[in-house]
């Protein structure tokens, strides 16, 4: 999710872009980077990058896990999809306030 905005925003070739993720030390291997930037150009081409974004927010699994993912959602969802933040949020996880910070 920290790399939506950069992937979203790429005007270079998807192996540049491979290997840009790759420089940021996500992943172990570039396979694994290979695998989540195919995984969100497709969430984006075809338009499910919002949908995507709701489920990441609502999930309680995904909260539990990463207390700062409700934040980074929501921020992703008021940045780049109209009237997203007026949506409700099933999610009944008590979210304390975090401080985003970027790692690209």
């Amino acid at each position: 999710m920290t790399q939506y905005e950069a992937i979203t925003n790429w005007n270079g070739s998807k192996k540049d872009l491979v290997e840009y993720m790759y420089s940021k030390n996500f992943d172990k291997n570039r396979t694994g980077t290979n695998t989540r930037v195919s995984s969100v150009l497709r969430i984006i081409e075809n338009n499910r990058g919002q949908e995507a974004l709701l489920k990441i927010r609502d999930s309680r699994a995904i909260n539990r896990q990463h207390n700062e993912a409700y934040s980074l959602a929501s921020e992703l969802l008021a940045r780049f999809f109209e009237n997203a933040g007026k949506q409700y949020s099933k999610c009944r996880i008590i979210h304390k306030p975090v401080t985003i910070t970027r790692q690209w």
